[in-house]
């Protein structure tokens, strides 16, 4: 059973997100906290297997109390915020740099269908990350990478990086901008599953938190060496040689519009062999289909691995189907970048 703590003030989304987990088979409401402070007390006392935590509380702030309960109780939390609110995007940021493990959009009491799929992606984040095991700090021991063999022959350096992740991606993706150099000599590109109207926030923190100059990516836009382009909302993002952003609002594949998938493909048919594409944590298989593509066209995939992902759902898949050539762990991949385009 998932014994869930909501801390949330408003009281309206409080019964919203109370009902569809008790609605939910193996899900329970164990506590309830209405400020941040009463958030952190109830972690302690409760000891849940999960709290959704709202952002903008009294008392203590949601990010606040995230930090305050990383450092006491660790616990998996999940952010649960109005991420359209540029202070809310800001403030979710910042606990995800505290520990939280992810954000995602407040869900609606509606019985359309839009209401519908939102509470079943947010009870689906609830149950990918209750099991996550958390520690107050981040610390790994062993070999930092594993191979996946074969390991083709690389005959070109790639032009181009494409990156995707879901949950736990944000602060994977500000770790490895804080390790690369700011003269890497190719462009990345990245398709980062998020609530409506994070990406500008996220774009933000990642120019914050590295060397790179990270901002979402526009239609027809040129791309440049040592620039990060992140899909923006509602769109696909491809790319086409020699190196132009292209937006697409066709339908969503396996329900996300931007898609992996979608990103990769395009990769692989505008760069071929000169292309690397990496898988980071996140749930569900979105990117796998696209990284086939990447593969067959003699493209190098990297995956991250498991003990460092937040979740092993898309690299795990990918894995699984025989399209990546090497696993690394987070701390690692940076590294394995830059060397792929000839950096020390």
């Amino acid at each position: 059973m998932i014994r869930v703590l909501v801390a949330e003030d408003s009281a309206t989304a409080r019964q919203v997100i109370v009902d569809a987990i008790a609605a939910e088979p193996g899900m329970e409401v164990v506590g309830i906290a209405t400020d941040g402070a009463e958030a952190v007390a109830r972690a302690g006392l409760l000891r849940p297997s999960i709290i959704t935590m709202d952002i903008q509380m009294p008392i203590l702030s949601g990010y606040e109390a995230t930090r305050l309960i990383m450092r006491d109780s660790p616990v998996p939390i999940l952010i649960v915020s109005g991420v359209a609110n540029p202070e809310d995007s800001s403030a979710s940021l910042n606990a995800l740099r505290a520990g939280a493990l992810g954000v995602t959009a407040k869900p609606s009491g509606l019985a359309d269908a839009a209401g519908i799929a939102g509470r079943r992606r947010f009870l689906g984040q609830i149950r990918a990350l209750a099991d996550v095991k958390v520690v107050r700090r981040f610390d790994l021991v062993g070999p930092a990478t594993v191979d996946v063999p074969p390991i083709p022959t690389v005959t070109s350096r790639p032009a181009i990086i494409g990156i995707a992740a879901s949950i736990g991606g944000p602060a994977a993706l500000a770790q490895i901008v804080a390790a690369l150099p700011a003269d890497l000599p190719v462009p990345i590109v990245v398709v980062q599953h998020n609530a409506h109207g994070f990406m500008p926030a996220l774009a933000k923190w990642l120019n914050e938190s590295g060397n790179l100059r990270v901002i979402v990516a526009s239609q027809g836009e040129e791309l440049q060496p040592g620039v990060l382009y992140i899909a923006p909302d509602d769109h696909h993002l491809a790319v086409f040689s020699p190196g132009v952003c292209a937006l697409d609002a066709s339908p969503a594949i396996g329900g996300f519009r931007p898609s992996a998938t979608f990103l990769f493909r395009s990769i692989a048919l505008s760069y071929g062999s000169r292309s690397l594409s990496v898988i980071l944590t996140g749930m569900g298989a979105d990117g796998v289909e696209g990284l086939a593509a990447v593969h067959a066209a003699g493209g190098m995939v990297f995956a991250q691995s498991e003990r460092t992902s937040v979740v092993w759902g898309m690299p795990g898949a990918a894995v699984a189907g025989g399209v990546v050539d090497k696993v690394l762990d987070l701390d690692a991949l940076a590294g394995a970048i830059s060397g792929s385009v000839g950096l020390p």
